[in-house]
């Protein structure tokens, strides 16, 4: 039996093998992954990673709830403390615009509440203006600028960025 989660427009579902072909869409569309580096494009290390996981690495399938169609995937994920998280989303291009990342953001924050948690973060590309954009709606504050590693043509790069980590201290 396959558990599912539901918010307004939305219905969320832990990730199976099954999701293979559509991760690979997702990771695969430059848009979505252009401020997220190092996102998984390999067939044979995205069946494995998705094969690795358990119910308690909390990464989820995003489907249209009125017809069923996967439109992206989001994780919470738990820190070993158990008191703080860190959630994330993404979203097929043609899904932007219309609300669902705010609701899928939402619906992850109404989650880390169910686990007791007292410290959500996100972290986004600043010039990932949507993103900030939710996260600036929903009340998350600006913690930090660092760094990530990206991907180019000639191998992964560590560049500074104008990334900011968000988080809400009071849930």
């Amino acid at each position: 039996m396959t558990i599912k989660f539901e918010s307004d427009r939305l219905v969320y579902r832990m990730l199976c093998v099954d999701d293979l072909e559509f991760m690979l869409a997702l990771t695969g569309e430059p848009d979505v992954v252009c401020y997220l580096p190092g996102m998984i494009t390999d067939e044979g290390m995205m069946r494995s990673w998705i094969s690795s996981l358990h119910p308690e690495d909390n990464e989820y399938l995003i489907c249209l709830k009125e017809t069923g169609a996967p439109i992206g995937e989001c994780s919470l994920t738990l820190q070993a403390d158990g008191t703080s998280c860190e959630i994330g989303y993404m979203l097929l291009p043609q899904y932007w615009n219309q609300g669902y990342g705010t609701e899928v953001a939402q619906w992850l924050m109404s989650m880390a509440k169910a686990y007791g948690v007292r410290r959500i973060t996100a972290m986004t590309h600043a010039q990932n203006t949507a993103s900030v954009r939710i996260l600036d709606k929903l009340f998350f504050k600006r913690n930090n600028i660092g760094w990530m590693l990206f991907e180019t043509p000639d191998g992964l790069q560590d560049s500074q960025i104008d990334s900011f980590l968000y988080e809400i201290n009071e849930v």
